[in-house]
């Protein structure tokens, strides 16, 4: 809930002394990792995997039988016109390999802004004001962690 209240009172000689306090909490923020803040790869490859160990290049199966491309020509047969490209193996350790980086935003972050406004006003003849002013405030964000 965001409020703003605020008490003002004048004093003998044309002085007025102010005071607010103001609160403003946010909800939905941006968080998370990644390249972009808040950005998040749900088709990543698990961190616990290594992908230094040596393995073979898997191939992808072809899509039409040998049989039917042996009394074909290659250019009716996609499978004898072109070699199959070899799937890589960080792709084949994602968790949907059939895709490649799904990207989202997670907006689980909350923020709250505290701030003391203080105001000192001195009011002359023919409509001159002499004004001072501070206001010290706190931003306090945090972010849920699953």
């Amino acid at each position: 809930m965001r409020y703003l209240i605020s008490v003002q009172r004048e004093l003998p000689n044309q002085w007025l002394v102010e005071a607010r306090l103001h609160r403003q909490p946010r909800w939905n923020l941006t968080t998370g990792g990644g390249g972009q803040a808040g950005e998040i790869d749900l088709n990543g490859i698990p961190s616990a995997v290594s992908l230094d160990e040596p393995c073979r290049a898997i191939r992808r199966p072809s899509t039409s039988s040998p049989r039917s491309c042996r009394t074909r020509s290659a250019a009716c047969c996609p499978a004898r016109a072109s070699t199959p490209r070899p799937i890589a193996r960080s792709q084949l350790l994602r968790p949907y390999p059939q895709f490649g980086n799904v990207r989202t935003f997670d907006d689980d972050g909350t923020s709250r802004y505290n701030s003391a406004q203080f105001k000192v006003e001195k009011r002359f003849t023919h409509g001159y004001t002499r004004a001072r002013g501070a206001t010290p405030g706190r931003d306090s964000p945090s972010a849920c962690s699953n």
